[in-house]
């Protein structure tokens, strides 16, 4: 998880900018969700993908931390913390080994 959190959250880094703002304006225009399906359902598929390799499997929890863990929003909530990319994937995967 340390690898996949660390690859993503250095995409998540190189492309800050464009990411928000079309992040942003699928959560505020819904008429434009449609042409996101593939990168919505590509994100599904990586909480289950992750979900399915997480040694415990506690279910909807877990489910719900990973879903957090590769969310770009909550991963530049972390940023704006202060957190780096490395100290955010140890807190996501802390969470996730908690999560009951």
């Amino acid at each position: 998880m340390q690898r996949g959190l660390g690859e993503l959250y250095a995409y998540y880094t190189s492309l800050e900018s464009a990411l928000w703002a079309i992040l942003r304006d699928l959560e505020d225009m819904p008429e434009i969700r449609r042409f996101s399906f593939r990168s919505v359902r590509h994100r599904e598929r990586v909480v289950e993908v992750l979900t399915d390799a997480w040694p415990r499997r506690d279910g909807s929890k877990l489910r719900a931390v990973l879903g957090h863990a590769t969310d770009f929003f909550a991963w530049r909530s972390l940023r704006r913390q202060g957190l780096s990319n490395d100290q955010a994937a140890e807190l996501m995967i802390d969470l996730a080994q908690h999560a009951r």
